[in-house]
């Protein structure tokens, strides 16, 4: 809208103003000044992803300030370059001409395009990128667990997502965790673990909805038409 882009171009105004501080590199506030102009770059860069820019992204992502003192930074602009490929790469994949049936869940890895497959390889490495600089990262391990799924890459995804596994579970990371749990068991054709991590997942509120949907599914693909009208 007009506004947000009045708004986006008097932070731009503000962040070149800020420029005078941050060439005194060795001024009394020159370094968080540099901080703060690095993470304003990422929080637009995020805006941009949120917004469907995706052509903007890469340009704006090329020059976020260098941070080398500033990991955390460093691991947030992988993790941005990753959603950005990973959800323009979904986009493409679940296109106008798919049925409602298909748009609400993932097609299988067997039916994928080459592009997508290579999107998801190339999330994958900001993935891995941002984790040798923050290791443990819950989102970033969930977030390379759900590129495995994609790929097809079971066992990958299994010792992935297990870290993200705790009992009980209580936040959406652990909830998305069995969630997506659950789809690497439906892939081994072993329902009854798969109706286990949906059922865990669906404990979890911010996870519930997805849950119940996935547990339905799965019903359906069963012939359980009775309990998936349940669901």
């Amino acid at each position: 809208s007009e506004r947000e882009l009045a708004l986006e171009d008097a932070a731009r105004e503000a962040s070149q103003r800020l420029e005078t501080f941050d060439r005194e590199r060795h001024g009394p506030v020159a370094t968080q000044v540099r901080q703060f102009r690095t993470w304003w770059r990422l929080a637009l860069v995020q805006h941009l992803i949120a917004s469907g820019r995706f052509p903007d992204v890469a340009r704006e992502a090329a020059v976020v300030p260098s941070a080398e003192e500033d990991v955390q930074a460093r691991a947030a602009l992988a993790l941005l370059r990753g959603v950005a490929i990973e959800t323009r790469a979904r986009l493409a994949d679940e296109g106008p001409s798919g049925t409602a049936a298909v748009s609400m869940r993932r097609l299988p890895a067997s039916s994928r395009t080459g592009p997508m497959l290579i999107a998801m390889d190339d999330a994958g490495k900001q993935y891995r990128r941002a984790l040798a600089l923050v290791p443990g990262d819950r989102e970033l391990t969930l977030r390379l667990g759900r590129v495995a799924i994609e790929r097809g890459r079971l066992d990958d995804a299994e010792r992935t997502l297990a870290p993200l596994l705790p009992t009980p579970c209580r936040d959406a990371v652990c909830g998305l965790a069995h969630l997506f749990a659950g789809e690497v068991h439906e892939g081994r054709k072993d329902m009854a673990k798969a109706a286990g991590a949906y059922a865990l997942a669906s404990a979890v509120p911010a996870v519930r909805h997805s849950a119940l949907v996935a547990m339905m599914q799965a019903a359906m693909r069963r012939g359980i038409a009775g309990g998936a009208y349940d669901l």
